[in-house]
């Protein structure tokens, strides 16, 4: 079976020009930019080329339930 491979290019930003390759192309995807903080990219295309740009900053979390 194939999988087909999307690519997601990434807009703005420290990723900016920087394409992704996914099996999937969410609404948002989140970027590590170091340790702490993550870069959050919001998708602008309904259809490919999937293009998303930076809508933000998100501080990263852990989700084990603190």
């Amino acid at each position: 079976m194939f999988d087909e491979t999307l690519q997601l290019e990434l807009i703005g930003g420290s990723h900016d020009g920087a394409v992704l390759e996914a099996q999937i192309a969410p609404e948002y995807i989140e970027v590590m930019v170091n340790r702490e903080i993550m870069e959050v990219y919001e998708r602008q295309t309904p259809r490919p080329p999937f293009i998303y740009v930076q809508a933000g900053y998100a501080p990263r979390e852990s989700w084990t339930g603190r």
